[in-house]
């Protein structure tokens, strides 16, 4: 782990001057678990990174040390990424269901979603991936459908 993050989280609360039960409250993560950020024992999840990237109104990048800039990097809203990433799940599922391909699609979703987890949270990369598949998939369905004579 960098330790961007703990001095970072660090120095955003007490410019604040908010204690870390303060914040738990405010975050929704609990004291102990932002006292090991910012000891640097534990790292984040996006979820919580954006939590707390919310809060002080500055980037997740930012509070990773990708960027010195607190606003630099896309601000991204997780909670409309997670919820696009329910909705693709469901399409998915329903491809699935539809054409009896689910090891194919679970494939497509865990690749999807190895994507949103990896380092780099490349949120257009992922979906550019997952409608680039999806569009492929439909377009063998096609073919299978319809077969040259």
């Amino acid at each position: 782990m960098t330790d961007f993050l703990p001095k970072r989280l660090k120095e955003l609360r007490k410019s604040e001057n908010v204690t870390l039960r303060q914040l738990s409250k405010i975050v929704g993560i609990t004291q102990p678990t932002l006292s090991r950020y910012e000891r640097g024992e534990r790292n984040p999840k996006i979820e919580q990174m954006s939590a707390l990237a919310k809060h002080f109104n500055v980037s997740v990048p930012y509070l990773q040390g990708i960027t010195d800039d607190p606003s630099g990097g896309v601000l991204l809203d997780y909670s409309e990424i997670n919820e696009l990433n329910k909705q693709l799940g469901d399409e998915l599922a329903q491809l699935a269901i539809n054409n009896n391909a689910k090891a194919e699609v679970s494939r497509v979703y865990d690749e999807l979603l190895k994507l949103l987890d990896g380092d780099d949270n490349d949120f257009d990369e992922a979906v550019k991936t997952a409608q680039e598949a999806i569009q492929q998939y439909k377009l063998e369905q096609l073919q299978n459908e319809h077969p040259e004579s």
